[in-house]
């Protein structure tokens, strides 16, 4: 999919842009793919490196990144032709603003009784700032930050997201972080990517279960910072996204309902109880893991 995400990226005329890929592959398909779309743009750079899970991959970009705004998205995604351009003008037009999210349609061969994954609709401009459900600013595969920020906040918590120690959230770790620091965040309609949607069967289950999981590990860290609003988003988590969904399932007969609360309920569980004895740095706020390869 990086072939397609890699197109669309180069569509956008922003004209001082870097496009940096960061490749945590085993084999060189995403290598030989880069390196067709290279031939036609210049502004891409390829890092390939040994190391495992989205967090360090995202540190890697960062710490590589030449721009004073950093924005990232994911493979299986399509930016929209002038995704580059909105960010910016959100960033122009909101001096106080120190990070932007935007917004997440799906795309791909999907059912409208689908379950979406990672989609972001709401079509009204927001801002956020202090202890809030990092979950309603948007996702990980459409944000974008002023390099300032990260000197202050620090990196994304290597422990958490897919490929790390504890499973995901890493996003809405970095998110609830940037807000606790007083920085103001944007949700922005207008910077669009299309999110595929592939995932099927047993594959959405388990991607349902790898989000609480995170969710309960991201939870369980705050908790033992001190951090009592926690306790108010894992009440949300448990109610109006466990509870309610059994309730409702039970009510109209639909188990697909019920699974997904359970599930919820179920993944928030295990990951509090994975992250309790993992080490961690409380004045950082940070799980503390060895960086696997360079």
């Amino acid at each position: 999919m990086i072939s397609e995400c890699l197109t669309a990226l180069s569509a956008n005329d922003y004209p001082n842009m870097e496009i940096i890929v960061v490749d945590q592959s085993t084999d060189s398909a995403t290598a030989d793919a880069v390196e067709r779309t290279l031939r036609s743009d210049s502004r891409i750079r390829y890092i390939g490196t040994n190391t495992i899970g989205l967090s360090r991959a995202r540190n890697i970009g960062v710490q590589e990144s030449r721009g004073e705004i950093i924005a990232f998205t994911d493979d299986d995604c399509t930016p929209d032709r002038g995704w580059v351009k909105a960010i910016v003008d959100e960033f122009s037009d909101n001096p106080n603003v120190s990070a932007v999210y935007g917004r997440c349609l799906p795309s791909g061969d999907f059912r409208p009784k689908d379950r979406l994954v990672g989609v972001k609709i709401d079509s009204k401009q927001q801002i956020f700032c202090g202890k809030s459900n990092p979950w309603r600013l948007g996702h990980g595969n459409n944000m974008a930050f002023r390099r300032c920020l990260f000197d202050v906040v620090g990196y994304f918590d290597e422990a958490l997201g897919p490929g790390g120690l504890l499973w995901n959230a890493d996003d809405a770790d970095f998110t609830y972080r940037v807000l606790c620091a007083g920085f103001k965040a944007l949700y922005s309609p207008k910077p669009v990517i299309y999110h595929k949607q592939f995932r099927r069967g047993e594959a959405r289950s388990r991607l349902e279960k790898e989000y609480g999981m995170g969710a309960g590990a991201m939870s369980c860290k705050y908790l033992r910072c001190g951090d009592a609003y926690m306790l108010f988003l894992l009440g949300d988590r448990f109610g109006k996204g466990g509870l309610t969904h059994i309730i409702y399932g039970i009510l109209t007969a639909q188990p697909a309902h019920i699974r997904i609360g359970w599930y919820r309920i179920s993944s928030t569980v295990v990951g509090l109880y994975a992250a309790r004895r993992v080490p961690l740095d409380t004045s950082r706020r940070m799980f503390i893991v060895p960086s696997a390869g360079v």
